[in-house]
């Protein structure tokens, strides 16, 4: 298990940054985007792609982002009670549809930044023999895509959140490396 220190308007940071969070007055709602995650090792060995679709409805505004980066501070626990039940789109892996809790997205030079945060649900195995994946309750995914359309990412699909006495946020991926999300495209 390796943590992702994230500061600035790195992975998660642009989710919680005071100054650069907002809705982005240059994105359409809804936006519809494909993409292929990549993920190797884990439980299963090799290299594994999935074709996915993410629909974004809309982006957390400003305020409830504040708002959740200071559940965070409390504990992840907090932020993933608050996150359960919000949608601001989804995102389809393969068949399995799951809600886009939180999403960011930053325009700045031609290019767009997004950030999405999922509140992951649990497997019948995991939850049955507590396995140390429940500590990792977090779906997250961060991708620039350029004005052509086109981009890629990091995806972390089992992932825990804090927050550091500086403010920092922590992103810690339950396997040692994060997946990767790429060709994507704006539809």
């Amino acid at each position: 298990m390796k943590a992702a220190r994230v500061v600035g308007v790195g992975l998660v940071a642009i989710v919680f940054a005071c100054t650069v969070l907002g809705a982005d007055d240059q994105i359409r709602l809804p936006e519809e985007l494909t993409a292929i995650v990549q993920l190797e090792g884990g439980r299963i060995p090799g290299t594994r792609r999935l074709q996915v679709s993410i629909r974004i409805d809309s982006v957390t505004p400003r305020e409830a982002a504040l708002q959740l980066a200071g559940l965070a501070r409390n504990g992840q626990g907090n932020l993933l009670a608050a996150l359960k039940g919000t949608s601001n789109g989804r995102i389809i892996l393969g068949v399995v549809e799951y809600p886009l809790n939180l999403v960011a997205v930053k325009s700045t030079g031609g290019r767009r930044r997004y950030v999405a945060v999922t509140a992951r649900p649990f497997g019948i195995y995991e939850v049955d023999t507590g396995q140390p994946s429940l500590n990792y309750p977090f779906g997250v995914m961060s991708f620039e895509v350029d004005d052509r359309g086109w981009g890629e990412g990091q995806v972390f699909p089992a992932a825990s959140i804090s927050v550091t006495d500086d403010g920092s946020i922590v992103v810690q991926n339950y396997s040692d490396t994060p997946g990767r999300i790429i060709e994507v495209r704006r539809k």
